[in-house]
């Protein structure tokens, strides 16, 4: 993909998300600026699943008559779907719009025949009680038309899994902002996160490589991690042994470490460009988020080229702030790492972002990018010394031994399914359900939601 394409497919994630932003006009007055997203969210999330099961919407009707009887239907309606969900009502869209004094009974109808799992997400957002006001304004008819239209389009033949999954960031963004919170101090319940992942980036057909959607690594865990996970999804009145008990029980049944593979620099490093001082000196210890943080690129062949991965760490709970994705790793790769960083947390204005030497970070593309959104920048030392940035180069060596290494050969995968498989890592389970040691075993986003939640105690 071009420089000029990935331009404009961000672009074109903006344009999409503000036209569904947009509806909110029709919400001024029955709702509150802040109530928004309340609505616009949630039915964000019904379109997606309801543009990607309408070519396969017959058949999963059919398919439905045939099994209806039987005590297990699932598998028949997945495989009738295409994806990990379904939904056996007769009502679409269109057919809802066709019937406007019943639209209530009607659309409740098409979101009860959704699958379990999409049951799940839409529970977790209260949906139910935002229906029942959105009849009594009127707006309920309104809304699903505007997103029944062209700009509300969400199927996955012109808006890619990933390209959803930064919509819906986007929106949440929005939201987050009408409420007029700090930046960064936003958060959708981690449970929403990852089912929506798991479920809006099953438009790709990854069904030739292992089954993602049990979407845990845990037998990469070693025993640290593997003793706070047990603790924290602890069974009533199961008794947990002790750390030791645990690692020799591990070495008894074959769940040692795999050794992992050590990812090689491949940023060059620029002895002619300017350079910035090593403001960390190693110290990637941060007190509160957005204080320090850490970048890199890391290299994946795919069968089709190679992927360059970009993405923004920060060092007080590992949290993933900005990705970004390309096919080539050009200085530009590492600016829209900044600008998805800031898109999410405005309040990295400020932060130290620490990096090699590259000429990518040396580039003025790059440094103009750290000036137009106040950012101080830090490098290695001279010599380019690898120690200095070792957590990044920590953070891909985890990334690469429990994604990757002996569960898929990347050789047989394009650049499009590496790019849904590594967004979907990052974001949904890095960041959410992943134990990560250094936060005491708690998923970064829960660390971080546990600090401004002791800021607002405290206040």
């Amino acid at each position: 993909m071009s420089n000029d394409r990935f331009t404009a497919v961000g672009v074109n994630i903006a344009e999409k998300a503000t036209m569904i932003w947009n509806v909110a006009d029709l919400l001024r007055g029955p709702f509150k600026p802040h109530e928004y997203g309340l609505v616009i969210l949630p039915m964000t999330v019904v379109k997606r699943f309801h543009d990607c099961l309408l070519p396969t919407h017959q058949a999963v009707l059919d398919q439905y008559e045939k099994v209806r009887k039987l005590a297990v239907t699932d598998g028949f309606l997945r495989r009738a779907s295409g994806y990990q969900f379904y939904n056996t009502s007769k009502f679409t869209f269109e057919r809802l719009l066709a019937d406007p004094e019943n639209i209530e009974s009607n659309f409740r109808d098409y979101l009860n025949g959704f699958s379990a799992n999409v049951q799940d997400v839409l529970a977790k957002f209260d949906f139910d009680n935002i229906i029942k006001r959105m009849v009594e304004s009127n707006t309920l008819y309104l809304v699903i038309k505007e997103f029944a239209s062209q700009k509300g389009y969400l199927g996955p033949d012109k808006i890619s899994a990933v390209d959803c999954g930064y919509i819906f960031e986007d929106l949440v963004r929005r939201f987050s902002e009408s409420f007029g919170e700090e930046a960064g101090a936003h958060f959708t319940s981690r449970d929403i996160i990852y089912l929506m992942t798991d479920l809006l980036l099953s438009g790709v057909d990854l069904s030739k490589q292992e089954n993602i959607t049990v979407y845990e690594y845990n037998d990469t865990y070693g025993r640290i991690r593997m003793y706070q996970a047990l603790n924290l999804k602890q069974p009533e009145g199961v008794h947990i042994p002790s750390e030791r008990t645990v690692y020799r029980v591990m070495e008894i049944i074959g769940l040692n470490h795999r050794p992992k593979r050590k990812p090689n620099g491949i940023t060059k490093a620029d002895r002619e460009a300017r350079k910035s001082e090593d403001l960390l000196k190693r110290n990637f210890k941060a007190n509160e988020p957005l204080q320090k943080c850490i970048t890199d690129i890391t290299e994946i062949k795919a069968k089709d080229g190679k992927l360059y991965v970009s993405a923004i760490f920060d060092c007080f709970d590992s949290g993933v702030l900005g990705l970004a994705m390309e096919t080539n790793m050009k200085a530009t790769l590492c600016e829209h790492t900044l600008d998805n960083a800031y898109l999410a947390y405005p309040a990295i204005r400020g932060s130290i972002i620490h990096s090699d030497r590259g000429t990518q970070y040396t580039s003025e593309t790059y440094r103009k990018a750290l000036a137009k959104y106040g950012i101080i920048q830090s490098m290695n030392s001279a010599g380019g010394r690898c120690h200095d940035n070792a957590r990044c180069e920590s953070m891909w060596a985890r990334m690469k031994s429990e994604l990757l290494y002996d569960r898929y050969d990347t050789d047989t995968m394009t650049i499009e399914e590496l790019k849904v498989l590594i967004w979907r890592y990052f974001i949904s389970y890095w960041n959410n359900r992943r134990i990560c040691s250094a936060n005491g075993g708690l998923p970064p986003m829960v660390k971080r939601k546990r600090y401004y939640d002791s800021l607002e105690q405290v206040a």
